[in-house]
């Protein structure tokens, strides 16, 4: 039988090693270089459908880092398509 501390710890130890799942914007910036304020301008515009990816959480803003990844990827071959 686990002891709760011994549960705490390894929830703790999973969640340090793991990757954060939700991204605020600054986070989207600082790992993917895509500015706050094109988001911003994105977002509001709903271009290249990256509305789509906003989890609102009261009045901020989240993001899910897969769906990034997905997007990213998807603009990717969109890209390499249009060559």
């Amino acid at each position: 039988m686990h002891s709760s501390s011994s549960v705490v710890k390894a929830a703790q130890d999973h969640t340090a090693a793991a990757p954060r799942e939700l991204l605020s914007p600054l986070d989207v910036e600082r790992e993917y270089g895509i500015p706050q304020n094109t988001q911003a301008v994105w977002r509001c515009e709903k271009r290249l459908g990256f509305h789509g990816l906003v989890i609102k959480l009261g009045s901020s803003v989240r993001y899910r880092r897969r769906d990034i990844e997905q997007w990213l990827e998807s603009q990717r071959s969109t890209a390499l398509g249009a060559k």
